[in-house]
């Protein structure tokens, strides 16, 4: 009995190598599996085994999942299959947080309409992917109800996205296609990654976050009572554009309820799309005082000016001619000077 075991496991080995070149040289249209046998007997014959050969034979099916990641079977007919190059293309298609099977399937029928799952392999599809391509997919089960998911194994994560991976893996939610609180998520990350205060939207908007994984933004604002809303006119022919946030969070200004408005010449250096270009007839102080002329008067709103330090003097004349009856206080913030001033209607 055990020297019939070991020639049962010796010969599927064999037959193994018999039925990969069958495999090697069969046409593209597939070669049916009575065919397949035949030419296995005849490969076996020629090595004159003796009668181990007729009796082995006869299970070569068992050998048939070896060599499964060189062909499928539809039907009665065996197809060879380049697996390695359609299983990438599978694994391009699926999305970082990865699929269940069902999904991972259609992919693969997509790539190969013949391939059956039930018969084609001879194995479950998650053995098959793990002993076959665990260079391209990675097999790992839903915490919820057990059921195998498939990801793609891509290029190293940056920083950002391996933190916010070992978080979730931490949550439990690592594989699971849902999505996460960030609240649940910001107190895991390593100290030396929170960003400044308030930043922590531009955080998850960073390309490296956003290329592994969706962010779904929900933002809700709670003003402080010790915290008033302003808005800035930014005079972009006097000061550099690329400054302007150093500028204002050193003078505190950033850290209220900041709404910044860039006002430029066509040629100059963009902020934003929701620049306001100055032509040349028309001088940036007279622009930025007629906006503020229109705007609605709140007590609780904050007006600053950033402009340059010559530029002071001429928003001083220019607000004093353009402000409406009401009294105005402005704020005129200069890059190089802390000083700043209060205008009023004279």
């Amino acid at each position: 009995m055990v020297m019939r075991r070991c020639i049962v496991v010796r010969s599927i080995a064999q037959l193994a190598v018999f039925l990969r070149d069958v495999v090697q040289h069969a046409p593209p249209s597939g070669i049916s599996l009575v065919d397949v046998e035949s030419e296995i007997k005849e490969r076996m014959q020629a090595m004159k085994a003796g009668a181990d050969v007729l009796e082995l034979s006869s299970s070569w099916r068992e050998a048939l999942t070896e060599v499964n990641g060189t062909h499928f079977i539809s039907g009665t007919t065996l197809y060879p299959c380049n697996w390695e190059e359609k299983m990438q293309n599978v694994a391009a298609s699926i999305p970082y947080e990865g699929v269940i099977e069902k999904e991972l399937i259609g992919r693969i029928i997509e790539e190969e309409s013949r391939f059956l799952p039930a018969v084609s392999l001879g194995e479950p599809i998650s053995k098959w992917v793990q002993r076959r391509f665990s260079n391209i997919l990675w097999v790992s089960r839903s915490a919820t109800n057990g059921t195998p998911i498939y990801r793609a194994v891509g290029e190293p994560l940056s920083m950002e996205a391996e933190c916010i991976a070992r978080v979730l893996q931490l949550l439990g939610r690592r594989k699971l296609p849902v999505y996460t609180d960030v609240n649940l998520i910001v107190p895991l990350l390593p100290v030396s990654m929170s960003p400044k205060k308030g930043n922590w939207l531009r955080f998850f908007e960073r390309q490296a976050v956003q290329d592994h994984f969706d962010v779904d933004v929900e933002a809700y604002v709670r003003v402080s009572p010790d915290c008033s809303p302003s808005t800035v006119f930014v005079d972009a022919t006097s000061v550099e554009v690329a400054r302007v946030d150093d500028m204002l969070a050193a003078k505190g200004i950033l850290d209220s309820l900041c709404a910044i408005k860039v006002f430029r010449r066509p040629n100059d250096p963009v902020w934003s799309t929701d620049d306001v270009i100055v032509q040349s007839f028309l001088e940036p102080e007279h622009a930025i005082g007629a906006a503020i002329a229109l705007m609605e008067k709140r007590n609780d709103l904050k007006v600053y000016i950033l402009c340059g330090d010559g530029a002071k003097e001429r928003y001083k004349t220019a607000l004093g001619d353009l402000l409406g009856q009401e009294e105005t206080i402005i704020t005129i913030c200069t890059p190089n000077s802390n000083e700043e001033i209060s205008v009023k209607k004279r």
